[in-house]
């Protein structure tokens, strides 16, 4: 198995191991960004970060963005598998917060 995964890892082009270095980068400072913002007791600021940053994704292919989509794109982006992931309805409430924490805004989904 960890030679396919090796294999696998060598046909990945530079190019894509910089967008995920970005994007794990990116995750990082904002989890730290809506910890920082959230005076909740209950904070899950990754799980806002990665579902933010799902959003970004979603919007940037002009797809709508709701909680299948979001649980599918953070799927795509942070490798979860499906015993991982969380019931889908729960990234869209994720996503909202993060946007209100971020103070930008929440389009009609």
């Amino acid at each position: 198995m960890k030679s396919c995964h090796l294999g696998a890892h060598v046909l990945v082009s530079d190019k894509l191991k910089s967008s995920r270095l970005d994007l794990a980068q990116r995750a990082t400072a904002l989890t730290e960004q809506l910890r920082m913002l959230s005076r909740s007791n209950n904070k899950k600021p990754r799980a806002w970060a990665e579902a933010y940053l799902a959003g970004e994704h979603l919007a940037a292919l002009n797809a709508k963005i709701n909680g299948p989509a979001l649980d599918e794109m953070q799927a795509v982006l942070f490798g979860y598998s499906r015993q991982d992931r969380q019931d889908p309805r729960l990234f869209l409430r994720q996503w909202k917060m993060a946007c209100k924490l971020l103070n930008k805004p929440v389009p009609e989904t």
